[in-house]
């Protein structure tokens, strides 16, 4: 999940509706964070708010650039992609919600079965559904002791989903035990830490 600047209202109203649904978002995915902000501001935007996810420090700008996200002003836009567990694309919020965001992703999650491997049009300028995105590493500024320190998206390994928050996403830090590759809901949640383990109880 990219977004624009820590601590100014749009992006507190973002990360702060996925801290008030994280329970619910994680059963799908492994959610995170991202802006450019500095690793200081990171740390202190998630103590402020008290946030459950992965909150990365993009600092150099450098991952926003590499998904295509950065602006001419040297933010981030508002980008959630949602990542499947082989690193693909599976779909992108191209102008992602800020007070409501959680519930657009919970709704894509309540819909992704029968539209899973759908490819929904994209600008062509924007990486492409299907296309895998790029690796990174980067520091995770929430102090929380359950979250890692650090993030390596495909050490995120066979997630419900991806969502770099970019990713499902967001893309991009994902962790669990992977199943059939065709299920739709093994998927990480990257909006974009250490490996977690998130196994939605079977029926």
């Amino acid at each position: 999940m990219f977004y624009p600047k820590s601590n100014t209202p749009g992006c507190t109203a973002q990360n702060c509706s996925i801290r008030d649904q994280y329970e619910k978002l994680s059963q799908y995915a492994v959610v995170f964070g991202i802006s450019v902000d500095t690793p200081e501001a990171q740390t202190n935007f998630a103590k402020q708010h008290n946030l459950k996810h992965i909150v990365l420090a993009d600092a150099d700008g450098k991952v926003a650039e590499a998904y295509q996200v950065r602006t001419g002003a040297g933010f981030a836009s508002r980008t959630t992609y949602v990542i499947a567990p082989d690193g693909t694309i599976e779909k992108v919020f191209e102008k992602a919600g800020t007070s409501n965001h959680a519930d657009e992703l919970l709704a894509y999650f309540a819909g992704a079965g029968a539209q899973y491997g759908a490819a929904a049009p994209q600008a062509a300028e924007k990486p492409e559904i299907g296309k895998r995105v790029p690796n990174f590493t980067l520091p995770n500024m929430n102090p929380r002791e359950e979250l890692p320190k650090e993030v390596t998206l495909y050490d995120i390994k066979d997630k419900k989903s991806r969502r770099d928050y970019v990713h499902r996403h967001a893309l991009p830090h994902l962790a669990g035990l992977r199943r059939a590759h065709g299920d739709p809901r093994q998927r990480v949640y990257a909006q974009g830490r250490d490996v977690y383990r998130h196994q939605r109880q079977q029926h």
